[in-house]
């Protein structure tokens, strides 16, 4: 997997729920020594404050994360090969959201969860 992709990024948390243990970002520095694939945080950004999507139904989950997602310089990835990783997959509503917006910019991504909640 070394070389096959530009830039490893997980999903961006809430900033208004702060947390002292992030498992993504820490399970994206791991994968990042072992994938030798650097890490691009800060670019892919939550812009808003959403509800936990933990609880909620498949139509709310779609609606709290309509349009939260943004890339501050989307020229950083155009035509670059994202590995997009994120904890837990229920619905796919946060990989879809942020897969949609690094598309938009012209980048090629391969999304990737490390869970699937049943």
């Amino acid at each position: 997997m070394a070389g096959e992709f530009d830039y490893l990024i997980p999903v961006p948390a809430d900033k208004k729920r702060k947390r002292e243990f992030c498992p993504i970002r820490e399970i994206a520095k791991i994968l990042s020594r072992i994938l030798h694939i650097g890490i691009l945080t800060g670019n892919l950004v939550k812009t808003g404050t959403t509800e936990p999507q933990a609880g909620l139904s498949r139509s709310k989950r779609l609606k709290n994360l309509d349009g939260v997602f943004d890339l501050k310089n989307p020229s950083v990835i155009a035509g670059k090969k994202i590995l997009l990783i994120d904890d837990v997959y229920t619905t796919g509503t946060t990989i879809k959201q942020c897969t949609k917006v690094l598309v938009k910019a012209k980048a090629d991504v391969v999304a990737v969860t490390l869970a699937r909640s049943i």
